[in-house]
């Protein structure tokens, strides 16, 4: 093999390891999330965001009801699903110490996370409670836990309501602190 050969063959090899490296690199950042975890004490905003020392961070892949959102129950009464979903996020938290992966940040400048306490995934566990939806425009990563609280007639699946995305588009009394 001439020296021109093995240089080639050498420089094909090194692309072929970076490009291996880069899709490495960028399906860990999906499955693992991106960024150093940040841990403390977090509070729930709502059902999908949190807040620690004036910093806000929004669970990554969900989207649960608006604070001012209502919901039917399998009644057809009408109750505060988005005070619910909010309360199911703080009985996840009780005031245990929070970690969080940014993965990017929302046009609010907000971290867009994957958290967790305790080893449980906070994002996971409030849509498999039924108080949040896998959101499918962002990620995949939900759906198996959205349609076994469905199935199971969970959270806001035990009756009707507006998805929360339709809810913001309709402009029911929607600030900032509400998206």
């Amino acid at each position: 093999m001439s020296y021109r050969q093995r240089s080639w063959s050498r420089n094909a090899i090194n692309f072929v390891v970076v490009v291996v490296f880069v899709v490495a690199f960028g399906l860990a950042k999906e499955f693992l999330g991106f960024g150093e975890p940040e841990e403390g004490p977090f509070r729930a905003k709502d059902g999908d965001s949190l807040a620690y020392q004036g910093r806000d961070i929004r669970l990554y892949g969900v989207d649960a009801p608006e604070l001012r959102q209502r919901c039917d129950d399998k009644a057809g009464k009408s109750y505060a699903c988005g005070t619910e979903a909010r309360s199911a996020l703080r009985k996840l938290i009780r005031g245990r110490m929070v970690s969080c992966r940014a993965r990017e940040k929302d046009r609010y400048g907000r971290d867009i996370a994957i958290c967790s306490v305790e080893g449980v995934e906070l994002n996971r566990e409030m849509v498999r409670l039924g108080w949040a939806l896998a959101y499918r425009r962002i990620s995949q990563r939900y759906v198996a836990a959205e349609m076994e609280a469905k199935k199971a007639k969970r959270g806001i699946w035990q009756g009707q309501f507006q998805e929360p995305e339709d809810y913001r588009k309709a402009g029911s009394s929607v600030t900032e602190e509400d998206d």
